[in-house]
């Protein structure tokens, strides 16, 4: 909410992970998802999009604290990549998510 969505032309979210199956997990579901009367902050940060319809709201999946081993055996497996890759898109779509950023730190 106290982003001006007017000013911007993509907004990024950070961050999801990466679950030990390889799909796509919400980091603090009870900040980030509306269940067991969460904070909805998906939800809040995407609806920043009413206010500028050409903003794309995106959501950072990684970064420093995630490490990168998991990322790596991720991308060298070709069913554990096409399973992050339906988990991620099943959660872009629920949140109306324009896309998706990896933020996947010194890969190895």
């Amino acid at each position: 909410e106290d982003i001006d969505p007017k000013i911007c032309t993509h907004i990024i979210f950070g961050f999801a992970g990466l679950a030990h199956d390889s799909s796509i997990r919400v980091l603090d579901p009870w900040n980030e998802l509306c269940d067991n009367y969460g904070k909805c902050a998906y939800d809040r940060f995407t609806a920043l999009k009413q206010q500028n319809a050409n903003l794309k709201a995106i959501l950072a999946v990684g970064g420093w604290n995630e490490g990168s081993p998991k990322y790596s055996k991720m991308a060298a497996d070709p069913v554990l990549r096409n399973r992050f890759i339906t988990s991620s898109i099943e959660l872009l779509k629920k949140h109306g998510l324009d896309g998706l950023d990896m933020d996947w730190e010194y890969p190895t």
